[in-house]
């Protein structure tokens, strides 16, 4: 009677169990599917999202070098370097300041200095070096292209926050 009695309760569990087993089974590979599908799907959004901004971002930053490229004031202290260039350099820190960008030089590349879009640069900043999301603006003078100007935002926790 106790290996009747052993069978029952064997049987009834292995009836109770591997149902419910395959069902868990079953279920937790339907969720980790649908985790997995909602988790790159927020993925993407949020790396659109972030393309777009950053797109918008080099945008900004490009149309306002360009208009700071025509400036009269910065063509004149780029031309005339006579004991000016720490007065570029201050016009250059103000106008950093002003436009809101973490980096703004000028080049003296002459011809072929065309406006280009963004690039991710590393450039030294305070003396380190740091990842940032650079553009330029060609510099014209009387039909001539006389030199660059390039500027850019960091690429950082803060920017990241910012976006």
């Amino acid at each position: 009677m106790r290996s009747l009695r052993l069978r029952l309760i064997f049987g009834s569990a292995l009836v109770a169990v591997v149902p419910l087993a395959l069902g868990m089974l079953l279920l937790s590979q339907r969720i980790e599917r649908t985790v997995r599908a909602d988790g790159a799907a927020r993925l993407d959004a949020a790396l659109g999202a972030m393309r777009f901004e950053l797109a918008a971002d080099a945008e900004r930053t490009q149309v306002q070098l360009r208009i700071l490229a025509r400036d009269p004031t910065l063509k004149r202290l780029m031309l005339v370097r006579t004991g000016a260039s720490r007065d570029l350099s201050d016009y250059l820190a103000a106008q950093q300041f002003l436009i809101g960008l973490d980096y703004l030089s000028v080049s003296e590349e002459g011809g072929a200095a065309a406006d280009h879009g963004n690039d991710a640069a590393i450039i030294r900043l305070a003396g380190t070096p740091a990842l940032v999301l650079t553009t330029s603006a060609s510099i014209p003078y009387q039909n001539q292209t006389v030199g660059a100007l390039h500027g850019g935002r960091r690429l950082d926790a803060a920017f990241l926050a910012r976006i």
